[in-house]
């Protein structure tokens, strides 16, 4: 084992590790770094956090300037992500989800960390060349502004869990003092030895109220932190959808073939179209609305996902109009796992996986070694039935018209499309997926 620890002291590896589960509504995500260790302590843990005061936060007045470029920064990131997914994706015609805002989230509270090139990328990607304190102040705004009522319950959850057994690591109070102004996180230390991942996974399933689970099955005895981010989702329809609107239909692959679906019919009144896609929104009960893009006719996925930009994104969901939208939405449920090195890797994000040219400084200074992300992994889970969504996908238009609308449209989403789950003011994505198959 010494032998092991010497050998390993010159890459100290970060492993961030995303996962998103929508079915009860889960996001999680987390990091390890690495090092060597020895020995076997039964879990012991000491919070980090408990003593340390919150940097304190920029008195700053966030304008409605600063906002709209955030939404501008955090939609490009979100659309960057999805169309880069569907890139790395194993093989054609399969069904993506993902949250951007765990994954944003993530990337953030490890971003307070990173250095020189390494913070110049990450604040290039994330917030458009904006100072991380800045995007910190602007993220935590929005976190706390999310609806969280029993008729729409959003809740996230953010630790990191140091090795203890790291050695030479001394974990900078700067970096301490800026994850402590971010709400809901938590900091810890403890041996990366069995039963360490039974310690994180219970903790993590207890401060969530069983909503979230990390799914560890092992940590690498030299990794020095694991971050998990999560995030649950679980929110009723306004309109649910009623025995007589469930029927059986038919679904048609881009690869032509058919599959026997359940498809919820229903009446909403709010339409969004550009010129390669139409679609429809509908509301949950509080606070978020659903959407779905049905490609045009003879516009194939890989096409309509070629052009689609946060700056599109942004301007069909604010294209909606009045309209008597006939719709049909499948009943389903999915998961999807990807890793994202090379998901980030094509949106730029780069330094940060290489050992030599990455600087996370900021969390730590480790000896004879150098601290890099070594893979990031998304995992998400999906459901989707007539009473609404656990986390993640589906549609409902929110009902606003005084008076029927004589714009009649029709959205049938039986062949493949894009969805998404909004907040209702900023209209920002908690999560994106694309249905491809059943």
């Amino acid at each position: 084992m010494r032998t092991k620890k010497r050998k390993n002291k010159k890459k100290q590896r970060l492993l961030l590790i995303i996962s998103v589960c929508f079915l009860a509504g889960l996001v999680f995500t987390g990091i390890s770094l690495a090092i060597g260790f020895s020995g076997r302590k039964e879990g012991k843990i000491q919070d980090l956090l408990v003593d340390v005061e919150a940097q304190e936060r920029a008195a700053m007045e966030i304008t409605e300037e600063m906002w709209e470029s955030f939404s501008a920064d955090y939609c490009r990131f979100s659309a960057g992500l999805l169309v880069a997914s569907m890139e790395v994706a194993e093989g054609e015609g399969e069904n993506i989800c993902l949250s951007p805002l765990s994954a944003f989230t993530a990337l953030t509270l490890i971003e307070n960390g990173a250095g020189d090139r390494t913070l110049e990328e990450m604040e290039g990607i994330l917030a458009g060349g904006e100072h991380v304190e800045v995007q910190n102040e602007i993220l935590c705004a929005y976190l706390e502004s999310l609806v969280n009522t029993e008729k729409a319950n959003v809740e996230t959850l953010h630790s990191l869990w140091f090795n203890e057994e790291s050695e030479g690591l001394e974990i900078e109070q700067k970096f301490l003092e800026r994850l402590k102004t971010f709400s809901q996180t938590c900091a810890f230390q403890l041996e990366f030895a069995p039963p360490a991942e039974q310690v994180i996974s219970r903790w993590v399933e207890e401060n969530s109220g069983g909503r979230l689970s990390a799914s560890l099955q092992e940590l690498e005895e030299q990794a020095t932190l694991y971050l998990f981010d999560g995030i649950s989702f679980d929110a009723w329809w306004r309109e649910v959808y009623q025995e007589d609107q469930v029927r059986e239909a038919l679904f048609f692959s881009e690869e032509g073939e058919e599959y026997e679906i359940s498809m919820m019919y229903g009446e909403e009144e709010r339409f969004l179209s550009d010129e390669d896609s139409t679609g429809f929104l509908k509301a949950y009960e509080e606070g978020y609305l659903f959407f779905a893009l049905l490609p045009r006719e003879g516009i194939s996925m890989e096409e309509y996902l070629g052009s689609f930009t946060g700056e599109k994104l942004q301007k069909i969901l604010a294209s909606e109009e009045e309209a008597t939208v006939h719709t049909g939405l499948p009943r389903f449920s999915q998961s999807c796992k990807i890793q994202m090195k090379d998901v980030l890797q094509r949106l730029g994000i780069e330094t940060v996986f290489d050992e030599v040219k990455a600087d996370f400084s900021g969390i730590g200074e480790v000896k004879n070694g150098q601290i890099f992300i070594q893979d990031i992994f998304h995992q998400t889970k999906i459901a989707v039935d007539t009473m609404g969504t656990r986390a993640a996908s589906s549609t409902e238009v929110m009902v606003v018209a005084t008076s029927e609308p004589e714009r009649i449209e029709e959205v049938i989403l039986n062949r493949p499309f894009v969805y998404g789950i909004i907040d209702r003011e900023r209209r920002l994505p908690l999560f994106l997926g694309v249905f491809m198959t059943v």
